[in-house]
């Protein structure tokens, strides 16, 4: 319908920080750290798994860091890598 086709662009925010600890936990161990990680050419695998082993053991708050990490991935993943998934 035109009235959401020309409607103004509405943001959105990273999930809440428990969304990284729990099952999801694994999600983001899988993707950050496992031996296929692309963005760890451009960042260091020990500070990714040092962001995400201070949020899951609730250290520290690094919901918006670990999201952006997600996002940088699966984008080196698709554009890089010529990976579709």
């Amino acid at each position: 319908p035109e009235k959401i086709i020309n409607r103004k662009k509405q943001g959105f925010s990273a999930p809440e920080e428990s969304w990284y600890r729990g099952e999801n936990a694994e999600y983001v161990k899988e993707i950050l750290l496992n031996g296929n990680t692309v963005s760890s050419d451009y960042i260091n695998r020990d500070y990714i798994s040092k962001v995400v082993d201070e949020h899951i053991n609730k250290n520290q708050n690094h919901r918006l860091l670990i999201w952006s990490l997600l996002n940088f991935e699966w984008w080196c993943r698709i554009f890089l890598n010529k990976e579709y998934v």
